[in-house]
């Protein structure tokens, strides 16, 4: 007991005045999203704050150098835990005896933003993207075979948004202007609809449709990112931890109950097959540090929650929780930072069980000194 008191008092020093956590969140790289970002995790009481861009440090090293002594001082109960989150392939086979190779995200907490160039070699080596203009003409062509209802100029429309720039996004406002023609009314199967979930998300459409081996718009992205273990090797290369994320958003749980079932069993055996293939008992070479058991895409399903937290207890791993909170001029997800599950706040009081990714944390003052020095460094150079 005196232990366990110990310790909250230490949580609630001036260094920890908050034992909120905001894990997995991104921000468009700008000081006016970055801001609205920290503005959020203050309102939450948000004492540690990872922001987990695809691929880029840059809101660290770019942007945070950006806000001003007064915007510091407003935001310094804040501290930061610099972080990635990175794409890469993973051959899976299925309970329906299906193998393919699923994108999945690996996150990087804690890493070495003094290491920034690697990444960014890392990166323009081994990373391709898709060719949105080609890939929106494709999404259209298989639309019209499945007898969905649109006009192809709609697609097109050049919003302030930059809708084209994402050709799922600009495919469903196509669809959208004949609503009852292309998606259900209710959350039921119909085979000649698309699922009612849609209607509302397009990063929903990419998840459950655009990355579903059994959707008519299934598209392989196995060529364009590498494999898992060069992934988890770079992040470690970074002093970082590796986290997988999201094991429940690989698998559309679209469609009947009976699919929802089958989707979240296949999450499941997804998580088990890649935690015995990366966890630190069987693999000395390549390893995860955890996986991401809580997030708003297990849909508040407690029984796979638990299975995967023991999953992860079994081999040694920590587990972590997000929002996976998207700030930018079209907040298409969560609105919150800390409140990663329909369960609400699991992140909350459980600063004890995050220790790794807390001493990884860095005063929002003292990282943006240290970016500064290193870029005043380089120009001298």
């Amino acid at each position: 007991m005196k232990k366990i008191y110990g310790y909250a008092k230490n949580i609630i020093s001036k260094k920890y005045k908050s034992n909120n956590l905001g894990l997995h969140c991104h921000c468009a790289e700008t000081r006016e999203n970055l801001l609205k970002l920290l503005e959020k995790a203050k309102q939450e009481n948000v004492g540690v704050l990872a922001i987990n861009n695809y691929k880029s440090l840059k809101v660290y090293t770019q942007v945070l150098p950006l806000l001003s002594d007064k915007d510091i001082e407003v935001y310094k109960g804040i501290r930061l835990i610099p972080s990635i989150e990175l794409p890469a392939k993973f051959n899976f086979t299925n309970l329906d005896n299906q193998n393919y190779n699923i994108e999945v995200h690996i996150l990087g907490y804690g890493v070495d933003i003094e290491k920034e160039e690697l990444l960014q070699q890392f990166c323009s080596r081994n990373y391709k993207s898709i060719n949105q203009e080609e890939e929106l003409q494709r999404l259209i062509k298989i639309g019209h075979e499945i007898g969905l209802v649109f006009n192809d100029e709609d697609a097109y429309l050049d919003l302030k948004d930059d809708n084209r720039k994402f050709a799922g996004r600009a495919f469903m406002q196509a669809l959208m202007v004949n609503m009852e023609e292309n998606f259900c009314k209710v959350r039921e199967e119909n085979k000649k609809k698309l699922p009612f979930e849609l209607r509302t998300n397009w990063r929903a459409f990419q998840n459950r449709c655009v990355k579903d081996i059994n959707s008519p718009f299934y598209l392989d992205t196995s060529s364009l990112n590498p494999d898992v273990n060069e992934v988890i090797n770079l992040i470690h290369q970074m002093s970082g931890k590796a986290y997988l994320a999201h094991p429940s958003s690989y698998f559309s749980k679209a469609g009947t109950l009976k699919d929802t079932d089958k989707a979240f069993k296949n999450v499941i055996k997804f998580a088990e097959d890649f935690i015995q293939m990366y966890s630190p008992r069987n693999n000395s070479e390549v390893y995860i540090n955890g996986i991401e058991v809580f997030h708003p895409s297990y849909l508040g399903n407690m029984e796979v929650t638990s299975e995967i937290k023991k999953l992860a207890n079994q081999h040694k791993i920590g587990s972590s929780g997000g929002t996976d909170i998207h700030v930018d001029k079209t907040l298409t997800s969560s609105e919150t930072v800390s409140s990663d599950s329909l369960e609400g706040n699991v992140t909350k009081n459980k600063l004890k069980k995050y220790k790794i990714l807390r001493k990884k944390s860095i005063e929002i003052s003292e990282l943006r000194r240290k970016i500064i020095e290193i870029s005043n460094k380089t120009l001298e150079r």
